[in-house]
């Protein structure tokens, strides 16, 4: 698969999704359906785990996850504005994500700077295909969801984050999303795994990087 492949089918529009709920709806949730989602606070009775969990309702038909996750980073006191922004496009009908996650920030421990003050919000990627692998289609309409949240999330003003998690890599144009593959990398991050997080397909295709 080619960049070329992927762009032709990356002029696709997200119609914004506005029955996603709320930043503080989602923080009392407790596995509702909203919008065409499930949504569930885990902190609400897993103290150690402060995520809020997004799946949509009905699942879409995809394969298995291979690793491939996005990381969006925003100044923490912008993380309910940041909310109304992603949830509204990753719920779009259109959107190619059907599982997601955001840090319940009220209940996060403050030390643990890497999901307080980056790393608020994670989008889980997966291949459209029987056979694990993505089609241009799904790729082309990947590679337009990170270009609409960049964009959407500039236009509303909501500040980025200078604590991108070091696992992760990010496009030159890029300035709240990030990339790992967690099946080929670690959360401490390093220059190695940097260079070889640089190097994977899905990421260079993605960013509409061809060298």
């Amino acid at each position: 698969m080619s960049n070329a492949d992927v762009a032709r089918h990356a002029n696709v529009r997200f119609s914004p999704n506005y029955g996603a709920p709320t930043f503080e709806v989602a923080q009392q949730s407790t596995g509702e359906v909203l919008g065409g989602w499930s949504c569930e606070n885990k902190a609400l009775k897993l103290k150690k785990f402060p995520f809020i969990k997004f799946t949509r309702t009905p699942a879409k038909e995809e394969g298995k996850s291979v690793g491939d996750k996005f990381h969006i980073s925003v100044t923490q006191k912008d993380v309910p504005k940041a909310f109304e922004v992603i949830s509204t496009l990753i719920h779009s009908e259109d959107s190619p994500i059907n599982s997601w996650k955001t840090t319940d920030v009220s209940r996060v421990d403050p030390r643990d700077t890497r999901i307080s003050q980056g790393a608020q919000f994670t989008l889980y990627p997966k291949p459209d295909r029987t056979d694990g692998t993505y089609s241009p289609e799904h790729m082309g309409k990947t590679r337009a969801l990170v270009k609409a949240l960049e964009q959407a999330l500039q236009e509303a003003g909501v500040g980025k984050s200078e604590h991108k998690p070091a696992s992760d890599v990010s496009a030159p144009q890029w300035g709240y999303v990030s990339y790992r593959n967690e099946v080929r990398s670690d959360r401490q991050g390093s220059e190695s795994q940097s260079a070889a997080l640089k190097q994977e397909p899905f990421f260079k295709l993605i960013a509409g990087i061809t060298t």
